[in-house]
């Protein structure tokens, strides 16, 4: 019996434990759901990094679309892995509320990958209280390896006024 029990403990619950906490992802509409859930971060709280890191092939890219710093008439391209998106995020969801989540969402599908196009808005509350509103586009790249979704690529763009940011909008181009 105390055998049975030393088994149970050591070896069956931290597997039952792990697998109630594993999302699925069968489905591209899980990995996204999985995606932005990660995204809503309380204040002084942090972004599960395990949930957040199983939704990357390894070797994923992050890749943002924004005007230069040095001259804002000018757009630049900055790449940075998920690893590195996590410890940027570490410190600044230390002191502020961050959540984004999905407005809308086109796909494109062959075979086993898909784009898709998912809109989305995003709140930074800071600590003074002020809120910042920011809408965009997220554009990621999928795999299907026969067992699981992955996400392989990731780029976005906040929105600017000759940008396109919803579905609705994508299909009038």
């Amino acid at each position: 019996m105390m055998i049975f029990r030393f088994l149970l403990v050591t070896i069956c619950l931290p597997v039952l434990l792990s697998a109630q906490n594993q999302d699925s992802l069968s489905t591209p509409d899980q990995v996204m759901k999985s995606f932005y859930e990660c995204l809503d971060v309380p204040k002084g709280k942090h972004i599960d990094s395990a949930r957040f890191m199983n939704l990357f092939w390894p070797g994923t890219k992050l890749e943002g679309i924004a005007p230069s710093r040095k001259d804002t008439t000018l757009v630049t391209n900055f790449s940075i892995t998920p690893q590195e998106y996590l410890r940027s995020m570490k410190g600044f969801t230390a002191t502020h509320r961050f959540k984004e989540w999905e407005t809308g969402r086109k796909t494109i599908s062959f075979g086993h990958m898909m784009t898709v196009y998912s809109s989305y808005e995003l709140i930074d509350v800071h600590p003074r209280g002020d809120t910042t509103h920011i809408t965009g586009v997220n554009v990621f790249h999928l795999m299907y390896d026969n067992q699981r979704w992955w996400i392989t690529y990731c780029t976005y763009e906040e929105k600017d006024p000759g940008v396109i940011t919803s579905p609705a909008e994508i299909k009038q181009q």
